[in-house]
């Protein structure tokens, strides 16, 4: 759904669903690289 959104708050998720999707792939794509670590 929009779990890489949860950083930044819903409000983002819930006005903006596209922006939800295309941080989702962004996020994916941080991931990949390992350049995102938790």
């Amino acid at each position: 759904m929009c779990q890489g959104l949860i950083d930044f708050g819903n409000k983002f998720a819930e006005n903006f669903p596209k922006y939800c999707v295309y941080a989702e792939i962004l996020l994916h794509k941080r991931f990949e690289k390992g350049t995102l670590k938790r």
